[in-house]
């Protein structure tokens, strides 16, 4: 079927940040001693932060001591959104327009810090329509945020294609029923199995597209 939208998850698919966060969780955790569990990227990446900590930390008082130290040192040195921008994502975006393509934002994170990444690289205005982890009860892998995506585009799952990177986000992709390309992450390994189609990056998308015109 012809496609008529791009669903784009942001963190990993966007912007890298999930190595920068993995290494402030690193210098966090040296400094306080922690002994997280399960902390890897193809473990983390990809999950709504609550179950992120949740695994890291089972223990909730050092869940709520690690969390805060890790807050303290994000206030301290801000997230750098122009800075991990991913290559090829702004030509991709103007291409999108350009050919009558919406653009979708799914990601998991709450709306100001989707909010803060799209003021940060000049944004606003570049996705047709924004779902966040607040707007919905089940975050990903439930396929709820993306069912929520279609209905706010008003088209079919056929009609659109989903950009993931993690196992979560692509079961949540694939779970509503849309095509799911993974773009394959640099210095670290993810579950990508379940992706229709895995790219290098979103300079991958406009050729892919163009071949189906």
């Amino acid at each position: 079927m012809h496609k008529q939208a791009v669903i784009f998850d942001m963190d990993g698919v966007l912007i890298d940040s999930e190595t920068w966060y993995f290494a402030v969780k690193q210098r966090v955790f040296a400094r306080t001693g922690a002994r997280p569990q399960h902390f890897t990227l193809a473990e983390t990446a990809g999950l709504p932060e609550a179950d992120s900590w949740e695994l890291l930390f089972p223990d909730e008082k050092e869940r709520a001591k690690q969390e805060a130290a890790f807050r303290a040192e994000i206030f301290a040195h801000p997230v750098d959104f122009r800075g991990m921008l991913k290559p090829g994502v702004r030509e991709t975006l103007r291409w999108l327009h350009a050919h009558d393509l919406l653009v979708g934002l799914a990601s998991a994170g709450p709306m100001p810090y989707l909010q803060s990444f799209l003021d940060a690289c000049g944004f606003n205005g570049a996705f047709d329509k924004v779902v966040s982890g607040e707007d919905i009860t089940r975050n990903k892998p439930d396929p709820m945020i993306y069912k929520t995506m279609l209905t706010r585009l008003a088209l079919p799952a056929a009609s659109c294609v989903a950009i993931e990177d993690s196992a979560v986000g692509i079961a949540a992709a694939t779970g509503a029923g849309i095509e799911t390309w993974a773009v394959r992450p640099v210095g670290y390994e993810l579950d990508q199995r379940r992706a229709d189609v895995v790219i290098a990056g979103a300079g991958d998308i406009p050729l892919r597209l163009g071949a189906n015109k």
